[in-house]
């Protein structure tokens, strides 16, 4: 977890009230899918179990696998790279602070310094003209800090993008490593049932060549027995 804080006026804030409206960005937690990729993950859903609902002996089905297995990889490069963007953003957030900060130590030198010059100084004109010099400064760097506001509160808003889709990559990847498991028992049954048939018809293709033999056997009789009879008729004849 990363905690930010932000001022939101720095040249009047104590620290309590710095601390009461600090900005939390947290790396992480849970975040609710988006419905383009609930529209997505369902699509997947459906074009994975219409693969399962049609005849599972189809040689498509190692590469329909290989298909889910490569999804899940990409979809873990992709997750690596969100994360990248999130170390990003945080390092530049823990830059802005350090630049505020900065620009807090410069004000109140310069505060220092005009005060050293009010004493130091007897000239009014002089000391107008460098309280004029230090106001100038001073809304610059309000400018300065404004924009930083400006880019920090950018960042929080990528920031929490980047959860909501890291989110969504992890339960789709949950998803879809389920589907891969439900596959895989399928296929293990499936494998089973392959090799009870394979054993099946060996067996039937031993009783097939034994009943052809004893076919071959009857026949070979029958013809012994028809050329017995004709033989008889032709001595009874004769």
């Amino acid at each position: 977890m990363e905690n930010l804080y932000l001022s939101e006026e720095p040249e009047q804030r104590s620290e309590t009230d710095a601390h009461s409206n600090d900005v939390t960005v947290e790396n992480g937690g849970d975040a609710l899918m988006s419905p383009v990729a609930k529209r997505f993950f369902k699509t997947k859903e459906l074009n994975i179990f219409k693969l399962l609902n049609e005849d599972i002996a189809s040689p498509n089905i190692g590469n329909t696998v290989k298909e889910i297995v490569v999804s899940l990889v990409k979809m873990e490069a992709e997750l690596n790279e969100v994360l990248s963007i999130n170390a990003a953003l945080v390092r530049d957030i823990e830059s802005a602070k350090g630049v505020i900060s900065e620009l807090r130590l410069e004000k109140a030198e310069r505060e220092a310094l005009i005060e050293q010059m009010r004493e130091e100084t007897p000239a009014k004109s002089q000391l107008m003209a460098e309280v004029e010099y230090m106001v100038n400064e001073r809304n610059a760097a309000q400018v300065s800090i404004h924009d930083l506001k400006v880019k920090t509160e950018r960042a929080v808003k990528e920031l929490e993008l980047a959860k909501m889709r890291i989110s969504e990559l992890e339960s789709e990847k949950a998803d879809l490593v389920g589907d891969i498991g439900f596959l895989e028992s399928k296929l293990e049954r499936f494998a089973g049932k392959l090799e009870s048939s394979v054993r099946r018809v060996n067996v039937l293709e031993g009783e097939r060549i034994i009943n052809l033999g004893k076919i071959a056997d009857l026949q070979k009789k029958y013809r012994d027995c028809m050329d017995a009879k004709f033989a008889g008729y032709d001595e009874t004849q004769g």
